[in-house]
């Protein structure tokens, strides 16, 4: 599986087009091969973080380990596009066959040295927020009882060389072979 050094560019809800599972929607750009910084790459990749019951406390995991997000709603990650922004992780990517096209597909976000949706309007997000607010409290709630608190998470300024393309969003596909750009996904 390849794996990259990133930094995240950007963050908003989103839902699948398929089966209408909500997500958290991360945009990064990846720096180099992890491990190797004599290898750098410029590719944009984005990854969902599922908010079905299953993916659920996965999903608030990486939020909190990975992000330091201990504080707030979920919806404002839909209001604060760039609210994880700056953070730099490690992408584990695996490549999948769709409709008989290969693309990379971010598997898992981790922190440094660990192991086409369309944005959902501001109304579905923050019903999402509210029908999950309960599992969102208990989750930290049970890392406060196990004594566990957020990790210190670094926020660097954007690197200059990570420029979107004028007139895009944090999330917004990049057009040019990138299938986050495709309706053919399967997410």
């Amino acid at each position: 599986m390849p794996k990259y050094r990133a930094q995240c560019t950007g963050n908003a809800l989103a839902v699948s087009k398929e089966k209408g599972t909500p997500s958290v929607k991360l945009s990064f750009v990846a720096f180099y091969e992890h491990g190797d910084p004599t290898k750098p790459v410029d590719k944009q990749m984005y990854a969902d973080l599922w908010l079905s019951e299953k993916a659920m406390n996965r999903t608030l995991d990486t939020l909190f380990e990975v992000f330091g997000w201990s504080d707030g709603d979920l919806d404002e990650l839909n209001t604060k596009n760039e609210l994880l922004a700056g953070i730099e992780v490690d992408l584990v990517t695996e490549w999948e066959t769709y409709n008989g096209k290969p693309y990379e597909k971010v598997k898992f976000v981790n922190a440094p040295g660990k192991g086409s949706i369309t944005r959902m309007e501001d109304a579905s997000a923050a019903n999402v927020a509210k029908n999950l607010k309960g599992v969102l409290l208990a989750h930290r709630q049970s890392k406060k009882s196990q004594g566990v608190a957020p990790p210190k998470v670094e926020r660097t300024a954007l690197s200059p060389e990570v420029k979107r393309p004028s007139g895009t969003s944090p999330v917004t596909p990049v057009v040019g072979g990138n299938p986050a750009d495709s309706d053919d996904l399967p997410f």
